[in-house]
């Protein structure tokens, strides 16, 4: 067997990966910059009260980052909603969407205690 590394959060990981002729070829590990906090949750509105988690990233055009979020409300139920950065420069944050994209079920449903994107 061979070992893919894989970076996760300053780690290395090993994966087995059983060989393919031909299509197989050892991997690098991710190389990873640290640019510090780029947006922090301002709002106020009930539903956004504390802090971002799980920001998922998604290329919308060449120049536009649409990055997926989770936050807190201030009972502590998740919802979710995003914000819009320039791709070239994460640090600048073109939008900023002013309600939950995803919002909690009823109660009794499984989401009923807030979703994550």
């Amino acid at each position: 067997m061979l070992q893919s590394p894989l970076g996760c959060r300053g780690y290395r990981v090993t994966r087995a990966i059983p060989p393919v002729r031909g299509i197989l070829r050892e991997e690098a590990p991710v190389k990873w910059t640290k640019m510090g906090r780029i947006f922090r949750p301002e709002s106020n509105d009930p539903w956004v009260v504390t802090h971002v988690t799980l920001p998922t990233p998604d290329k919308i055009s060449d120049n536009v980052l649409r990055i997926n979020f989770s936050t807190r409300s201030k009972d502590i139920k998740s919802a979710t909603t995003f914000l819009e950065v320039n791709a070239d420069d994460p640090s600048r944050v073109l939008y900023v969407h002013d309600k939950p994209v995803l919002f909690r079920g009823k109660l009794g449903t499984f989401d009923d205690g807030g979703v994550s994107p």
